[in-house]
């Protein structure tokens, strides 16, 4: 969190609090590295780190975003 320069909640170490952490490093992480041009998905995050694509089922659409 000190590097990224996500404040540090009150009460971390908390379910919901650590959520929120994860969910901001998760979004910084996402987009460095797509203005970076390097990947701007999970998906493409896992094809970089050489992960087999997770096999779900079929569904309509594609989702753009991770939130």
């Amino acid at each position: 969190m000190r590097y990224l320069r996500i404040p540090v909640p009150a009460d971390r170490h908390r379910a919901m609090p650590d959520v929120r952490v994860t969910i901001q490093v998760l979004q910084r992480i996402l987009a460095e590295n797509a203005t970076a041009g390097r990947w701007a998905s999970l998906h493409a995050m896992d094809m970089v780190a050489g992960l087999p694509p997770k096999r779900l089922p079929a569904i309509e659409g594609i989702q753009d975003e991770l939130f």
